[in-house]
């Protein structure tokens, strides 16, 4: 990994944040990669990016919440913060293999490690066996999106509005699977759409762009997808009109749309490094 000269500002804080990091979660290992270290990952946010290896169960969403008070974003330097978040006995099993963790710890700069992961000498990536699981994968997800995609409007043209609700789910989870797998190789347990919609929108800025032209947050529009076809495989009560549904199926087709650009471009990106 690198060792970049910071700032004592910027030091201080990353201290700061790192600790209250360990305080709550126990991380096997905090890594910090992206804009303050000029790696070469494409994407990269603004502000601090930190992976984090820890194997309690949390999502970065409790970590935010746990950073809030101990370490307010009134009070940083640096407002921006992005956190990933995974099992560390699963990383250097399941995640090593992948371009993208890949070069965070070639590039990435180590805050914080309990010496249980090994790090140093890190094998070279194989590209061609990286980028042909990633093509047969996103091309197996955008496929299957669009199968379910076509179910829903077939049955919505009959009035049959639970099977419609019960593929637009579908159609839209294929369709963040697929952008999620052309950008890291794997896709994470989600437990929500949402949290699929949102994790997605971390590495896509054509999907960030869209829901910022939305009144109404897409991820909110998800969570209504989700609701709804819950109640369709399970309660006796269905409640959702056709023009409901109608009007989440256009969601669903412009998702379809900014998925294949995304993932079109993630494996021209890929097609570039063999190059």
């Amino acid at each position: 990994m690198k060792k970049v000269n910071f700032t004592i500002r910027t030091s201080k804080e990353l201290d700061r944040i790192v600790e209250s990091i360990r305080s709550y979660c126990s991380p096997a290992m905090v890594v910090l990669f992206g804009e303050y270290v000029d790696g070469t990952l494409r994407n990269a946010r603004k502000g601090y990016e930190l992976l984090i290896l820890t194997d309690k169960e949390c999502a970065p969403e409790d970590i935010f919440a746990h950073l809030a008070v101990e370490v307010r974003s009134r009070n940083r330097y640096e407002k921006k913060l992005t956190l990933y978040v995974y099992r560390s006995s699963e990383f250097m099993i399941e995640y090593i293999g992948n371009y993208f963790f890949h070069t965070i710890l070639t590039e990435g700069v180590l805050l914080y490690s309990d010496g249980s992961l090994p790090v140093e000498n890190i094998p070279p990536l194989k590209i061609r066996k990286f980028m042909k699981k990633i093509l047969t994968n996103t091309e197996r997800f955008l496929s299957d999106g669009s199968d379910y995609l076509s179910v829903a409007e077939e049955h919505l043209k009959k009035f049959s509005v639970r099977v419609a609700a019960a593929n637009l789910y579908f159609a839209v989870e294929q369709f963040l699977f697929a952008m999620e797998f052309s950008y890291f190789g794997f896709c994470a347990n989600h437990k929500r759409l949402n949290e699929a919609f949102m994790w997605t929108k971390i590495t896509s800025k054509l999907l960030t762009e869209w829901n910022g032209k939305h009144q109404t947050s897409i991820g909110r529009k998800l969570s209504i997808v989700e609701r709804m076809a819950g109640d369709a495989r399970c309660n006796q009560v269905f409640s959702y009109s056709p023009e409901t549904i109608l009007n989440l199926l256009v969601i669903t087709r412009e998702i379809k749309f900014i998925a294949e650009k995304q993932c079109s471009e993630n494996l021209n990106y890929y097609s570039g490094l063999l190059n």
